[in-house]
């Protein structure tokens, strides 16, 4: 934000547009991307330590510390993860657009709830998928593809999300509630 002074950023290098926007035998280079970003987050859940602890930390801190679980180490881990998947992220979009503006992907993070919601997450923690943060995303998607095709304005948009997660909420608290 320093550098461009709040500016759109302009003139991206066609290397860099060519790598986001290009495919590979008809498959978009994001998708490829994307799926082996899915990969990778499933088999650290799934099949590593730390996948366990970041369960157990987003279930119930207490108890995972009672159990050894290293908190801090674990919730580091976790920033850190977030913060390279949303350079990524920025950097397939802006290698889409063509162009860096400083306040693309505003509120996006309402999006990222609303699709691990609606793919089954907990909102309190210790539970979800890495295939149902994908099709919540998906689902999230066409939703707003829809809203947009019918000129629902951006605001009832980003009302409609938040009504989302609402549901999911209450929803969660209801299921959990009688496990």
């Amino acid at each position: 934000l320093i550098y461009p002074v709040g500016h759109p950023v302009l003139g991206v290098p066609q290397v860099f547009r060519s790598l986001f926007n290009g495919s590979l035998l008809g498959i978009p280079n994001a998708v490829i991307m994307v799926a082996v970003v899915a990969l990778l987050a499933w088999m650290l859940l799934k099949k590593t330590p730390l996948g366990e602890y970041l369960l157990a930390v987003g279930g119930n801190e207490e108890a995972a510390y009672v159990a050894g679980v290293p908190i801090a180490v674990t919730k580091i881990t976790a920033y850190v993860i977030s913060a390279v998947l949303a350079a990524l992220a920025s950097m397939i979009l802006i290698g889409r657009l063509g162009a860096a503006e400083p306040i693309l992907g505003n509120l996006w993070e309402l999006d990222a709830i609303a699709a691990a919601a609606i793919g089954g997450a907990s909102l309190m923690g210790g539970k979800g998928s890495v295939i149902g943060t994908i099709l919540g995303a998906i689902i999230l998607g066409a939703m707003r593809n829809g809203l947009t095709l019918m000129n629902v304005q951006a605001f009832y948009q980003l009302l409609a999300t938040g009504l989302i997660i609402l549901v999911a909420m209450m929803i969660d608290r209801v299921t959990r509630g009688r496990g």
